[in-house]
């Protein structure tokens, strides 16, 4: 018999205006592989067949002058390469809340999520990775 199981890895911790204002793709305020790149075949004890990776982006009680966005990337080998696979943008309206799930499909290993491009006042990112095992 399959055993089925979710296991829920925090990507980015949601904490009030953890992405500062005028950061840049480049150099985004929040990135999740700080720590590194999350290895979906090796963060669950029978590897992730696949799995949901869910964002938000929450604006202060100042808005900023440009959204802030969000990006879902993933990569064959650890980050040497890297390719978006969504990416999302909130609002300039104080206060405003935006969020999203993203499939991640089994043959993306290592993921990672940026949040960057808010400018004036800073804004709360947040992204959670669901990964589904079998065994």
């Amino acid at each position: 018999m399959t055993t089925v199981a979710d296991t829920v890895t925090t990507l980015i911790t949601p904490t009030a205006n953890n992405g500062a204002a005028g950061t840049s793709r480049g150099s985004p305020g929040v990135n999740s592989a700080a720590a590194g790149w999350l290895d979906t075949k090796a963060a669950a004890p029978n590897n992730f067949d696949s799995g949901v990776v869910g964002l938000s982006i929450t604006n202060g009680t100042s808005a900023p002058g440009v959204p802030g966005s969000i990006v879902v990337q993933w990569s064959p080998d650890n980050g040497s390469t890297v390719y978006d696979l969504a990416g999302y943008a909130g609002d300039v309206v104080a206060g405003s809340t935006y969020s999203w799930s993203v499939d991640i499909p089994p043959g993306a290993r290592y993921i990672r999520v940026i949040g960057f491009g808010n400018t004036t006042n800073p804004v709360t990112f947040g992204a959670t990775y669901s990964g589904t095992s079998r065994s």
